[in-house]
Formats: C-alpha cells, sequence, structure tokens
C-alpha cells in the first residue's frame, strides 16, 4: 500500500498530465499553424501512464478523476490555443492577452472558436478517459514475510 505522500502524488500526477499534453497541444497548433482537435486524444494517451497508480481508489472515483483530468487538460489547451490566436491579431504577448481578456471573455472565443469536430474530439478523449479510469483496478503484489534473509 502507498503512503498518503505517494498517494497525494499520484493524485497530483493524474492532473499535471494532462495540464502539460495541453500545454503541447497549444503549442502544436502554434507551429503547425493549423486546428488540430483530434489532438484532444492525447489526454487518454497520458492518463495510460497512470494506469495501475491509484489502485487505492475505487473504480468510480478513478473513473471521474480521469474523466475530470481529461477535461481540464482540454479546456487549459483551448484557453492557451485561443490566447495565442487573439494575441496573434494584435500583436501582444499570449499571457498577457489572456489576462486582459479573463475567463469569460476566453470562454466565450473558445465556444465560438470550436465546431463539432472539437467537440466530437473532445467527448471521446474523455470518455476513453473513463474507460481507462475503470478500467486499470489493479491491485499490488501480495507481500509475504519471510523467516530468514
Amino acid at each position: 500500500m502507498p503512503s498518503v505522500f505517494a498517494r497525494l502524488v499520484h493524485v497530483l500526477m493524474l492532473f499535471l498530465l494532462p495540464l502539460c499534453a495541453g500545454a503541447v497541444w497549444s503549442v502544436a497548433i502554434q507551429l503547425s499553424r493549423r486546428d488540430l482537435p483530434w489532438a484532444a486524444l492525447a489526454m487518454p494517451l497520458v492518463l495510460l501512464l497512470m494506469r495501475g497508480q491509484l489502485g487505492f481508489l475505487t473504480p468510480n472515483l478513478r473513473a471521474a478523476l480521469h474523466g475530470i483530468a481529461a477535461g481540464a487538460g482540454i479546456v487549459y489547451a483551448q484557453a492557451l490555443i485561443t490566447g495565442v490566436r487573439v494575441a496573434a491579431q494584435f500583436g501582444y504577448g499570449p499571457v498577457e492577452t489572456l489576462e486582459t481578456m479573463g475567463a469569460a471573455m476566453t470562454w466565450e472565443l473558445v465556444w465560438l472558436r470550436s465546431g463539432a469536430v472539437d467537440w466530437i474530439a473532445a467527448l471521446l478523449a474523455v470518455a476513453l478517459s473513463v474507460g481507462i479510469g475503470l478500467g486499470h483496478g489493479r491491485r499490488g503484489p501480495r507481500v509475504t514475510p519471510r523467516s530468514g534473509p
């Protein structure tokens, strides 16, 4: 059984990995100058790295946390992409633009620029992430004490 600190790190990594994938997704869009809606499927792929690490949680809680983590990564990527696109229009920095726009305007612009393919890819990514959360209920190996060294 992992320690409390290890459990906390595993849950933290569950959320940090999709956020990192979202940042890489936004950089890939900026470099390729194309919209890459199917890059949302990177979220379940990075969550595969956590497979077996959250066995101490119930399957329903694991599934919910995986879905929330994938959704957070997708929302983060979309916010970064929107900030970069708006910043490119006006010649400002992306972070400065996001700070000036605020959350409400950023969400509205994400909503306006997202098409059906974006929503399908995001929903598919979240559904796959939930499936990964349900499917990796592996228990750790049983350790039996030995009598000798």
